[in-house]
């Protein structure tokens, strides 16, 4: 998945949602940000699964009580248009289309859909501090040291201590968000709202 022109496209908002390490809460944090966009925002909103966890085919499954998973390529869920397994001329397809927003989960995709994720208008990076997944974060950071636009990227951390939240933001030189308690993703608690409202912000800047 290479990289897309986002002027030519018609789409308002691109939102791309990378993790240092697989099960950081990426999934979990893109899945929250579409419902308070769709919710909140009142924006027309496509998630599409940029990676290859199969973690979407698995929430239609249980959420619709599927026997088994469905061959369907979409889904909705409160309004929002959920796409399995997304490639890039699928992607360009729905940009073409006008959709208001479009959210990428990647996940902890391969480095082939990097550029893709440059792309997008907000980058957001997921990580987790906990001691057996910092290496992840901290390989992530050396990679990507030589772009000028990280920067301009929102950091959120899942999980762990506060004294490491604040090392790593020294170390680094840059502000790490703490992701909320959000027990249900399809509904927000209404005081979580200034955490995606000010994640939105950052992104927008």
């Amino acid at each position: 998945m290479g990289k897309v022109d986002w002027s030519t496209q018609k789409t308002k908002e691109t939102i791309g949602i990378w993790g240092t390490e697989s099960g950081c809460g990426a999934t979990h944090l893109a899945i929250s940000l579409a419902s308070y966009i769709t919710g909140r925002e009142r924006m027309s909103t496509t998630l599409a699964e940029c990676n290859t966890s199969q973690a979407f085919a698995k929430l239609e499954q249980v959420y619709e009580a599927l026997p088994k998973a469905s061959e369907r390529q979409e889904f909705f869920i409160h309004g929002i248009r959920y796409k399995k397994q997304v490639l890039l001329e699928e992607v360009r397809r729905i940009q073409a289309a006008g959709q208001e927003c479009l959210i990428m989960d990647f996940g902890k995709a391969s480095n082939q859909l990097w550029e893709c994720f440059l792309s997008c208008k907000t980058c957001i990076v997921v990580l987790s501090l906990r001691e057996w997944k910092l290496p992840s974060f901290e390989l992530f950071m050396e990679e990507t040291k030589g772009h000028k636009e990280r920067k301009n990227w929102c950091f959120v951390v899942r999980d762990g201590f506060r004294e490491d939240l604040r090392e790593m933001e020294k170390r680094y030189q840059i502000h790490l968000k703490q992701m909320p308690y959000e027990a249900d993703p399809f509904q927000i608690r209404r005081e979580n709202m200034k955490f995606y409202e000010t994640l939105l912000r950052i992104g927008r800047r």
